[in-house]
C-alpha cells in the first residue's frame, strides 16, 4: 500500500517506501493507458496497462488526491491516456 511514482522524460518508475530495493520501470512509449481505480475498502491504486496488454496494479495509500491529480496532468502532457475511476 506504500507505493510512490516518479516520472522522467522516458520512464515511469514505481517504488515502495518499505521495500526500497524493489522498483519497476516502464518506458513511457510502452504504456498504453494508466487507470486510477479503487476497490472496496482499499486505498487508491494505479493500474498500468502496457501496449502488449500486460497490466500491473499498485496500491498507493500514502498519496493525497491533489498528488494524483497533478500526476494525471503530467501524464496527459506526455500523451499518455489516463482514466480516473476513483478520485
Amino acid at each position: 500500500m506504500a507505493h510512490y511514482f516518479q516520472i522522467s522524460n522516458k520512464y515511469f518508475i514505481v517504488k515502495n517506501h518499505y521495500f526500497f530495493w524493489i522498483k519497476k520501470v516502464y518506458l513511457l512509449k510502452d504504456i498504453r493507458e494508466i487507470v486510477y481505480d479503487q476497490q472496496v475498502r482499499q486505498p487508491n491504486a494505479l493500474r498500468i496497462i502496457t501496449k502488449d496488454f500486460d497490466n500491473s496494479r499498485f496500491l498507493a495509500g500514502t498519496l493525497r488526491d491533489k498528488h494524483w491529480l497533478e500526476m494525471m496532468t503530467v501524464l496527459r502532457n506526455k500523451k499518455i491516456k489516463v482514466r480516473n475511476e476513483s478520485i
